[in-house]
């Protein structure tokens, strides 16, 4: 049984939510307890509460989108029509200002957001910048992401999008730790059939002032990323393609 999240009317989840596992038990009081909150929240007797509660689909992904391209988008973009709630996870913030981690936090969360509208309160897009936390074991890791979204009021994940099955490998550990069932694994290969280049030959690109990127990225982002792009980059050429090409295979698994 898959992790159920529950609300008090959609507009309303960043207020008020509550949660439950096949373990817990909700009782008709907490509903009523909810709406009694609502009403005392929003001082208004009228307010009229319909689909008093509601079983919400929450996808989440974690991208550190350096830059965000079109194997990203196409990710993102399944899981809106597929969720009631998107969260992406940006990987990786405490890096940036080096030619493979350019762009700041603020940066890449304007990508998401030119692409998707304005994220946070009101809006079903959500993001949550994680910091790497070290050498840990996956289990470690899918628990410290799920303590940050749950720091942020947002509800638990019920659904992981992965964009290879080294990446799902990380919260299929969740399963393993608590029971089969307990977050549903989605996997999209976002390199499949040459639908974009991958961030790091995105980067490489750029810095050999090549064109050819940007027929891989929305076109939507293609002005912003040329001017976020730190120009004192462009003054290396040191930068290892083959070893984050190595790397990525290895996460690709």
């Amino acid at each position: 049984m898959i992790t159920n999240t529950y609300t008090i009317d959609f507009k309303y989840e960043d207020e008020f939510n509550f949660s439950h596992t096949e373990n817990e038990t909700v009782k008709a009081t907490s509903q009523q307890i909810a709406i009694n909150k609502l009403k005392n929240d929003y001082q208004d007797e009228d307010l009229e509460v319909l689909n008093i509660v509601k079983e919400l689909n929450v996808g989440f992904a974690i991208i550190r989108g350096q830059c965000v391209h079109n194997g990203h988008f196409a990710l993102s973009t399944k899981m809106s029509s597929e969720m009631d709630i998107v969260i992406i996870g940006i990987g990786s913030t405490q890096e940036f200002g080096t030619i493979n981690n350019p762009w700041k936090p603020k940066v890449r969360r304007n990508m998401w957001e030119k692409l998707h509208g304005k994220s946070g309160k009101g809006s079903k897009f959500k993001l949550v910048e994680l910091r790497d936390i070290g050498a840990c074991t996956k289990i470690a890791w899918a628990s410290h992401t799920f303590g940050k979204i749950e720091g942020m009021n947002l509800p638990k994940p019920t659904h992981y999008y992965a964009g290879s099955k080294h990446d799902a490998s990380w919260f299929e550990s969740m399963n393993e730790e608590f029971g089969e069932g307990t977050l549903e694994i989605v996997i999209l290969d976002r390199l499949k059939d040459s639908v974009c280049m991958s961030g790091t030959e995105i980067r490489k690109s750029i810095l050999d002032e090549c064109d050819d990127w940007k027929e891989y990225v929305p076109s939507v982002l293609v002005e912003y990323i040329e001017e976020t792009f730190p120009k004192e980059l462009r003054l290396y050429e040191d930068i290892d393609i083959d070893a984050e090409k190595a790397a990525f295979e290895k996460r690709k698994g």
